[in-house]
């Protein structure tokens, strides 16, 4: 789960980055880009032995618990549960992070759309899990500026200074 978490979207090499980066609403020949990413994902991975069977999590992460999804219309538990899993915290992700085309929701507020979507979007029990891990009192309320953070540099590990 870990190792599909982390390469889930590593299909979006073969996006075009205007794709990726576009502010402005997709158009339809780019959404249809855009979800092929999974499937060029999956063939990537499934090349490489030790990582082959994490292949089809990959390939299924943007499937919906209704059937709806991409890029198999998979629905239930013909989805692998690791695929659910990444679903749900990749929609986490999104609604909480600055992106081009949204501004962040709090914690609460994620966790509130993602069980709207509870039972059609996403796996009723792997909702159910993501609100257990994050009780309630857990949750910040607040909205958070860029200007709450400081800014850190990562270390280059080419950098000579960093060896």
């Amino acid at each position: 789960l870990n190792i599909a978490a982390l390469l889930h979207d590593v299909g979006k090499i073969g996006v075009y980055d205007s794709s990726l980066r576009k502010t402005t609403r997709l158009s339809n020949e780019e959404i249809l880009q855009l979800k092929e990413h999974p499937t060029i994902g999956a063939g990537i991975i499934k090349r490489i032995d030790f990582f082959h069977d994490i292949a089809p999590i990959v390939r299924s992460h943007h499937e919906r618990f209704d059937g709806h999804g991409y890029p198999d219309g998979l629905a239930n538990d013909a989805i692998p549960i690791e695929s659910r899993i990444i679903c749900v915290a990749d929609a986490y992700d999104a609604i909480t992070s600055k992106r081009t085309y949204n501004k962040p929701l709090s914690p609460l507020k994620a966790v509130e759309e993602i069980e709207r979507n509870s039972g059609t979007q996403f796996d009723p029990e792997v909702v159910s899990a993501l609100r257990n891990a994050l009780e309630p009192n857990d949750l910040p309320t607040v909205q958070l500026n860029e200007d709450d953070f400081e800014e850190f540099e990562i270390p280059n590990e080419c950098d000579p200074d960093y060896l």
